[in-house]
């Protein structure tokens, strides 16, 4: 479904920071690895993004795991936005960064 697309796209957004510092985040737990290592590199302006990405994070735990939960069109939209965000914060993070590591 969308909601978890862009789930997907915001975590593989952070896996591309994550190896821009190379670096690999180890196999359990790599989630909730990748969240906070983007809150703790991403900074302090970028809390209420990584934030949404944390509640995105275990709503689709949720979705997968457990039983009965639905989500919205409203929220699907808005994980697609938040997804789209993202995207663009780590781009051009990565691009300040180190311009031979840029990503397009």
């Amino acid at each position: 479904n969308a909601y978890e697309l862009a789930y997907e796209s915001m975590i593989s957004t952070g896996r591309a920071l994550i190896f821009s510092y190379n670096l690999r985040p180890r196999a359990h737990g790599s989630h909730k690895i990748t969240v906070e290592f983007m809150e703790r590199v991403l900074g302090e302006s970028n809390d209420l993004l990584i934030k949404k990405l944390e509640k995105t994070r275990k709503k689709r735990h949720y979705l997968i795991y457990g039983v009965g939960l639905e989500i919205s069109l409203i929220e699907a939209k808005n994980a697609i936005e938040n997804a789209q965000k993202l995207v663009k914060i780590v781009i051009k993070f990565i691009g300040d960064k180190n311009p031979q590591k840029k990503l397009f």
